[in-house]
């Protein structure tokens, strides 16, 4: 079977066809290999090559069958590709602002306990979070969107508003 008549088949509902593409193909394999290329890092390269297989079975309504599957897939892992290093240069952007703001926030060399105490009342109001506030403020941290977090837990991108909202004001409510 081609991959072409697997993305029909599974077009058509048949869930087994989506195997043949990443497993019997070996279109998994290539997406891993391509992303391991590219980021030089095992562990994106196999959350990339995952996110390109949850692309796959997402497009498989949208796939004509006219057209090449190889160089549908391709596009695929370059669509993937260039969000992994939107996310990369948004968590390196967030990385320089927060150690900026560290930097002008730093205690002064006059009074060494309030590093710690800083520290200390910052891990106490984390704690007041409840999980799924501080998965979703991880996630935040981690560089991904509302959009891609809210397709992770299966909510609403208004349901992630809502969780961001509140944690933001239980944090200030504890940091005050």
């Amino acid at each position: 079977m081609t991959a072409k008549e697997a993305m029909e088949q599974l077009a058509a509902g048949s869930d087994e066809a989506l195997d043949v593409i990443l497993y019997e193909l070996g279109y998994l394999n290539k997406a891993y290999r391509l992303a391991r290329r590219q980021t030089k890092n095992h562990h994106d390269a196999e959350g990339l090559s995952w996110e390109v297989a949850l692309a796959v079975w997402g497009a498989r309504t949208s796939y004509d069958p006219g057209q090449e599957f190889d160089p549908y897939f391709n596009a695929i892992v370059r669509n993937r590709l260039a969000k992994y290093y939107e996310r990369r240069e948004r968590n390196r952007q967030r990385r320089a602002a927060l150690e900026a703001n560290a930097e002008a926030l730093a205690p002064s060399a006059d009074d060494p306990t309030a590093a710690v105490e800083g520290r200390e009342q910052a891990d106490r109001a984390v704690r007041l979070l409840s999980e799924r506030e501080r998965h979703v403020l991880a996630c935040r941290l981690d560089g991904q969107s509302i959009v891609e977090i809210a397709e992770a837990q299966g909510v609403s991108r208004g349901a992630v508003d809502s969780i961001l909202k509140r944690l933001r004001q239980k944090l200030r409510k504890a940091l005050e």
